[in-house]
């Protein structure tokens, strides 16, 4: 009788079966295809990451790609992981291909879909085809008009507690960490407008809720993890259909950054099981009125990270330039006294020229997710709306891309592209918006589906 394997030597026979794999794969990187050899690009710095290190930064990489925007065109050759080419996109045309026009072509990646998986389940953002249609579909309505119409009272309301709080904490002239407070924030704005729960009363005396600490530090996590370590997290994530395999073998990695990982998952996991059953349990008792709201709760983890980055970022900004506070408050007074002192209605509120300057300027300069990532699953030609500088100093007007091919789809370099915004293209000037926009930018037609900016990118995988 054979004796059986321990757990160790299962995990031990993966990780040879992944390093095989990895050899394979590093020596057909090295047979870079001849029409990507040609594009300009900076060196790795390292044969086995390659610039993988930079771009994916827990801290945006932000300099690195201002670097990328400013010494090379708009599509530029990378090297990633294991001496792969991946391309760096933010040329319009070449956007709009990927994303839109020849979107079935370029998809999501599928080593970061499993991870996403991993530490989420199947969602919106990590489902494929029809299981994404529908999911889709049925989130829809939270992220319309007259659901928006609905909430503003709500946000009025969680709103005026944070106020509260702020006033009472000023009285003491304490020093408020105001990013905390705003991920808090968020996440009580989302819990009642979209999973019809509470999460923070907001008060000083409260602490933050679990799954609100979980959902900020999750992110930084993953980036925490070396690349070769989060390459490796794809292998066990095709054990999905087998969980308890799956994180049996996550169990048995000793590593400080996945350990602190299984527990902001498992933590996010809980909330969210108790939240469902305790609605399960209110439709059951006979609560009509909250079936309305199964089947609303919003994309909670993606809209909390974009909602606390962004309110974080404006009060810095309107700290940062008092003429544009005052302006800005000044036309919130007026918007109030025209309602008779209250809060002004949502279409009053959506209305106000400045405040949606402030607001664009902030996402455009400032997008809260810097880049998505796309491969390649057929041999496809990649246009461009800009010829760019080969090595040997020719102009590429189109690229053929093989499949398999990585690529980075920098909603930075586009929102930062000096070509279509101008030379003052790195300055917040929310007054940008309360004149015609530049007629470069208008012709590039830049595929976003939010005023010219890919913020909130494009095509069937656009954030809602």
């Amino acid at each position: 009788m054979s004796t059986p394997l321990t757990p160790y030597q299962v995990l031990g026979g993966l990780t040879v079966l992944y390093v095989s794999w990895s050899l394979l794969k590093l020596l057909r990187n090295f047979w870079m295809p001849k029409g990507l050899r040609n594009l300009p690009g900076p060196p790795a710095r390292s044969l086995l990451t390659g610039s993988y290190n930079d771009i994916y930064d827990k801290n945006g990489g932000w300099e690195f790609h201002r670097q990328l925007e400013e010494n090379y065109g708009s599509v530029i050759k990378i090297q990633g992981l294991l001496g792969a080419t991946s391309l760096y996109v933010y040329d319009p045309l070449a956007l709009h291909h990927i994303l839109v026009k020849e979107q079935q072509f370029y998809e999501e990646s599928q080593d970061i879909m499993q991870i996403t998986r991993m530490l989420f389940g199947p969602g919106l953002t990590n489902t494929v085809g029809e299981r994404h249609r529908f999911q889709r579909k049925l989130l829809t309505p939270s992220f319309s008009t007259a659901h928006l119409r609905e909430m503003v009272n709500i946000f009025y309301e969680v709103s005026h507690r944070l106020h509260a709080s702020f006033q009472e904490l000023g009285k003491d002239d304490q020093e408020v960490d105001v990013v905390v407070w705003m991920s808090r924030l968020a996440l009580e704005l989302i819990g009642q407008s979209g999973l019809g729960t509470s999460f923070d009363t907001l008060t000083t005396d409260a602490q933050p809720h679990p799954f609100g600490v979980a959902a900020k530090v999750v992110f930084p996590l993953c980036s925490s993890i070396p690349p070769l370590r989060r390459a490796f997290m794809p292998l066990i994530g095709k054990f999905e259909n087998w969980p308890r395999l799956g994180r049996f073998l996550v169990d048995l990695i000793p590593v400080k950054s996945i350990v602190e990982l299984k527990s902001v998952v498992d933590t996010m996991s809980k909330t969210a099981e108790e939240i469902l059953a305790a609605k399960k349990a209110a439709i059951a008792a006979g609560d009509v009125a909250l079936k309305d709201q199964v089947g609303q709760g919003k994309d909670v983890l993606s809209a909390l990270h974009t909602t606390s980055s962004a309110l974080s970022r404006i009060l810095y900004l309107l700290a940062t330039h008092k003429d544009v506070q005052e302006k800005l408050r000044q036309e919130i007074r007026d918007a109030r006294k025209e309602n008779g002192g209250l809060d002004p209605e949502h279409d009053a509120l959506v209305a106000l020229p400045y405040l949606d300057a402030v607001c664009r300027e902030t996402l455009r300069l400032y997008a809260p997710v810097t880049k998505v990532d796309r491969v390649t699953i057929a041999d496809t030609v990649l246009p461009l709306g800009t010829p760019i500088k080969g090595i040997d100093s020719k102009d590429i007007h189109s690229l053929p891309v093989p499949k398999g091919t990585h690529i980075i789809v920098s909603i930075l370099g586009s929102n930062r592209n000096s070509d279509l915004w101008g030379p003052d293209v790195l300055e917040w000037k929310p007054e940008r918006w309360l004149k015609p926009l530049p007629e470069t930018l208008i012709k590039a037609r830049v595929p976003g589906i939010y005023s010219h900016l890919m913020t909130f990118i494009s095509g069937g995988h656009s954030c809602m």
